[in-house]
């Protein structure tokens, strides 16, 4: 199985829309933790891609690695919001692979900048 493959064509078929390709990726009890929120199960994870992702844009993935049955990766999403504001935002993302080369852990972390240190 080619994990990093799999996590390479991810990144396109999402800015694409290809919704359906995006889900069947996750085993049917996958956790998804992005950021601050968890999806759990195959049907939280289909509830977010159709109806709470409104973000519209490219993903540019600088680094991919992977060790064992994990892939990570690093990059940089610009695009816009569901209001058409600009939407640009630094991201790593860890996939985690079952025995049956689904998904069963997807964990995000989004940049947020420095400045917050400062007030």
């Amino acid at each position: 199985m080619d994990m990093e493959g799999t996590i390479r064509d991810y990144y396109p078929k999402v800015d694409a829309g290809e919704i359906a390709w995006v889900i069947a990726l996750f085993a049917k009890d996958g956790d998804y933790h992005r950021a601050d929120a968890s999806y759990i199960g195959r049907s939280e994870i289909a509830d977010f891609y159709k109806n709470a992702r409104k973000i519209k844009g490219r993903h540019t993935v600088e680094n991919v690695f992977s060790e064992g049955n994990t892939v990570a990766v690093n990059g940089e999403f610009n695009g816009v919001g569901a209001d058409e504001s600009p939407r640009k935002i630094g991201f790593a993302d860890f996939w985690t692979f079952d025995e049956n080369g689904l998904v069963s852990v997807r964990k995000t972390y989004l940049a947020v900048g420095s400045d917050y240190v400062k007030d």
